[in-house]
């Protein structure tokens, strides 16, 4: 008996339940599948937490694929403001922060309006994926110049001379032969059919199964048999296929994360997991990038790493390297910065806080530069959070602590350049 297919949905920090025979939880042989796969692909990696017969992913969102078997983990923090935000606008909002962050540095939503969020996130970029290749090819074929190496009965383009010793040699009587061809066989179609056999192999959703093989029929005369990923990394974009470069990142992307050769337990396997603590700071940073465009601010700095925490008194060298997240100047000269954190700012008691660590951390960054007035610790917006509390660290010098929405970036932009006034 063939099992059905089984699709599970969690937020990061959301129990999974090992058990046999049930929609919602995996059983021993999946829960080994797994565990060997992320040692394999992600090593020493905190993926997993482990409880009593029961299992949980933190730090890390995404989705992960076996044959029988996917999970899908959303974030364990709301990205939609209100209670009881359905799977479908978590998925928009994360998909848009991994677009601004700049996982894919291409917009999922551009002229898809309509797209189903209903499914799963590999099937929402499966789903793009076709849409980008069909819009194109419509249009016409990209078609480079080839080299071709052939026998044949006449003298096509110039003789190589070093193949043809060898016909001679072993009697072969044909002209080996070496031209150029104006074909669609080319690397960058390659890629191309290559990514779309990749998803087929994994996409369940019979309609977007069907648009994956209706574009796939388009590349018949593409040969992918000695299809090298090396490729990936040298395709140039010029005015005869920029229109194509959209479809390249995604279907870069894909083949990347959606290996052919995650083989455990004879279980084909793949991935895209992204840290959260990683993705919501690059997006920040995005956001900076954006205030700093327009003119909001004069100056900013990522990942800092210039002024260190102790200085030896007999030799004079450094000890404990800084590095705050962000430095952010004004018109004044004066800096503010900030360090994200992935996580509630919310107390057991329901009231908004910062760690001890944390504060420790901050008090750190706004002492050791000399120029800083304000150090921001932000958080994703809480529902209900009540006053958010600031600390005076010294003399001109504070701490506080800040929240942004997430559900749209123009609302987080706001949010943000409210924070810095």
């Amino acid at each position: 008996m063939i099992n059905a297919f089984k699709l599970i949905t969690k937020n990061e920090c959301e129990w999974i339940d090992i058990k046999e025979n049930s929609p919602e939880s995996i059983n021993e042989r999946e829960l080994s599948l797994l565990v060997n796969y992320l040692k394999k692909q992600y090593g020493d990696k905190v993926i997993l937490k482990f409880g009593y017969r029961k299992i949980m992913f933190i730090n890390y969102v995404g989705y992960i694929q076996f044959f029988e078997f996917a999970i899908e983990i959303l974030p364990k923090i709301s990205l939609v403001k209100g209670e009881n935000s359905l799977p479908e606008e978590e998925r928009r909002v994360l998909i848009e922060m991994l677009n601004r962050s700049g996982y894919f540095r291409i917009n999922i939503f551009e002229k898809s309006n309509a797209l189903n969020l209903s499914i799963s996130l590999l099937e929402v970029f499966a789903s793009k994926y076709a849409d980008l290749i069909y819009t194109e090819i419509v249009k016409g074929f990209y078609r480079d110049y080839i080299t071709i190496e052939e026998n044949a009965n006449m003298l096509k383009g110039r003789l190589n001379v070093k193949n043809q010793i060898k016909n001679i040699a072993r009697n072969i009587s044909k002209a080996y032969c070496e031209f150029t061809e104006f074909s669609v066989d080319n690397d960058l179609n390659k890629i191309f059919k290559a990514a779309f056999k990749v998803l087929l192999n994994f996409v369940k959703n019979k309609h977007i199964k069907n648009k994956l093989k209706d574009c796939l029929n388009f590349f018949d005369e593409v040969d992918d048999t000695e299809f090298n990923p090396a490729a990936l990394d040298y395709i140039v974009f010029d005015r005869r296929n920029e229109r194509f470069k959209n479809a390249f990142i995604l279907a870069k992307a894909i083949i990347r994360k959606l290996s052919y050769a995650n083989k455990y337990y004879n279980c084909d396997a793949f991935s895209f997991l992204f840290e959260m603590n990683d993705l919501f700071e690059k997006y920040v940073a995005s956001l900076v990038k954006s205030l700093f465009a327009s003119g909001a601010i004069t100056d900013y700095k990522i990942q800092d790493n210039t002024r260190y925490l102790l200085k030896n008194m007999i030799n004079d060298s450094r000890s404990i390297k800084l590095r705050p997240d962000i430095l952010i100047y004004k018109n004044t000269g004066r800096c503010l910065i900030i360090d994200t954190k992935w996580k509630s700012p919310l107390n057991s008691n329901n009231l908004i806080a910062a760690s001890t660590f944390d504060l420790y951390q901050m008090y750190a960054y706004v002492t050791k530069y000399s120029d800083a007035v304000k150090g921001i610790l932000l958080y994703p917006y809480m529902e209900n959070a009540g006053l958010i509390p600031e600390w005076e660290a010294s003399q001109e010098k504070t701490i506080a602590l800040g929240m942004i929405t997430l559900d749209k970036y123009e609302n987080s932009i706001l949010d943000l350049k409210t924070l810095l006034n």
